[in-house]
This record gives C-alpha cells, sequence and structure tokens, in this order.
C-alpha cells in the first residue's frame, strides 16, 4: 500500500499561542490563517469569548479542538465555574476541556474526586476531559495522568501525550515506551520540534528544527491505531506567526505513514 501523509489519520491543529494571540489576532482572523494554510483547527487557552471563537472557525470549515483550562486544587481561584457554564457550547463545538491540575499537597484520590465530578458533568454534554500533563502541577507527565484517569473511571476522561513536558521531565530517552503505556487512555498528543534536554527555546521549537524523531514518534502513534488529533504546540517560539506555522505544516504533510 502507498504511503499517505499522516495528516490523513489525524487532524492537525495549532495552538492559540502561535497564532498571533500576542498580536491579538481575531478570532476570524486566526480562523482564515489556519484554513489557508491547511490546519484543521486550534485549540485555545480559556474559554472566553467561545462562542464568537467556535462561531469564527465554523465559518470556514474548521474546529476549536480544545480549551486549555485548569482546577486549582488547594482551594485556590481555578476555572471551574467557567468550565461548567461553557459545557454546552463546548459539547456543541465537540471541544475537548484539556484539562491542567494544580495543588501542593494534593493526594492522587482528592484530584480524582475532582475530576470526576467535572467529568460527570461534561459527560452530559458529550464533552471528553484530558488530563493535560504540565512541569511543576499535580500531573506533570502522561503516566502520573494516567494514575488519575484509572481512578477517576469514567469513558470521558483521557490523558495527553506532551511531547515538550515529557522531554521537560526527564523522559527523553524513553518517549515510545510513555506512548506505549497510554494505551486506550490516550486521547489528545501535542507535538513540537525540540531538543533532548534545554530550557523551553531547545524543548519547543518549529517542527523543522530540534534533533528529537518526532516524525518517528508520530509513526509509532499511527502504527498503533492512534488516528485522534494531534496539536503544535507553539510556546515562546519567536518569529512571524505566519511564517512559522507554514513551515511546521509543510514538515507534518511531508511525513507519511505506513497505515
Amino acid at each position: 500500500m502507498a504511503a499517505q501523509p499522516l495528516c490523513a489519520a489525524s487532524p492537525f491543529f495549532a495552538f492559540d499561542n502561535g497564532v498571533g494571540r500576542e498580536q491579538r489576532w481575531s478570532p476570524a482572523r486566526q480562523a482564515t490563517v489556519l484554513q489557508d494554510l491547511g490546519y484543521s483547527g486550534i485549540g485555545y487557552s480559556g474559554v472566553n469569548d467561545l462562542e464568537e471563537r467556535v462561531a469564527a472557525f465554523a465559518a470556514v470549515g474548521l474546529r476549536v479542538y480544545s480549551v486549555y483550562v485548569g482546577l486549582q486544587l488547594d482551594g485556590s481561584p481555578d476555572d471551574a465555574a467557567a468550565i461548567r457554564a461553557a459545557l454546552p457550547q463546548l459539547g456543541a463545538a465537540k471541544t475537548d476541556i484539556w484539562l491542567t491540575l494544580r495543588g501542593r499537597g494534593v493526594g492522587e484520590q482528592a484530584a480524582a474526586r475532582a475530576v470526576q465530578a467535572l467529568a460527570d458533568d461534561a459527560a452530559k454534554h458529550g464533552v471528553r476531559v484530558v488530563l493535560y500533563p504540565h512541569k511543576g502541577f499535580l500531573v506533570a507527565t502522561a503516566e502520573e495522568g494516567l494514575r488519575i484517569v484509572r481512578l477517576v473511571g469514567r469513558p470521558n476522561v483521557g490523558v495527553t501525550f506532551n511531547l515538550a513536558h515529557e522531554i521537560a521531565a526527564g523522559h527523553a530517552a524513553r518517549l515510545t515506551e510513555v506512548i506505549e503505556a497510554c494505551g486506550e487512555h490516550l486521547f489528545l498528543v501535542s507535538i513540537n520540534g525540540a531538543d533532548p534536554e534545554g530550557g523551553w527555546e531547545r524543548v519547543i521549537r518549529p517542527l523543522d528544527e530540534g534533533t528529537v524523531d518526532v516524525r518517528g514518534l508520530v509513526q509509532f502513534l499511527a502504527q498503533r491505531g492512534y488516528a485522534g488529533p494531534v496539536g503544535l504546540q507553539c510556546y515562546a517560539i519567536k518569529g512571524d506567526p505566519e511564517t512559522l506555522l507554514r513551515r511546521s505544516l509543510n514538515v507534518w504533510q511531508s511525513w507519511p505513514t505506513a497505515r
């Protein structure tokens, strides 16, 4: 069978931190740029202006794949109320909750109860809750997230393979092992060009930079049946957003898969 582009298997979207967020692009402009380049949609930070954002992307045939939000489990202010208020819109748009968990001294059982309560509300609207590993947070890696997911025990709760944060956790040498561990609980994937160590400027780069074999990782995912969305992390990458997005998309579209 002839090799097909990886983008034929998985939709490829961009994080809003690489789509003119710092330049205050409107949702309409973000949608138009991504549609013109060939992306499938966007992942937003927060649920602010959600109606406008979803409408702008729907108007050009694209999707808002995720909203990045957090629960602060030590009682500090968090996004819980805003998330719950947005659930009807998220469900209608088929948008995932990309959820970080924070809070010092919070045990996994308490974290699981908080996620379970949110997941049960989300399930009423057909919304998935996907744990987003983040360095320094309660869930910093996919494997830490998996422990919470199993405790929660809800079919609409899964975990993310987040390349940058796995590298930040020291897992550069065992990335395929982490992917394998996620199994059926892997709901979303985040990639970027990367070196195997260093600060964020080395760990998060355009897809045409870095020495980590990201193509091999994506092929590994495809060979194991993953066909879900893949997001492009763009945090703190300097340069013209449209140029950087084009460069990374060109790389993505050049990668074949054996599927």
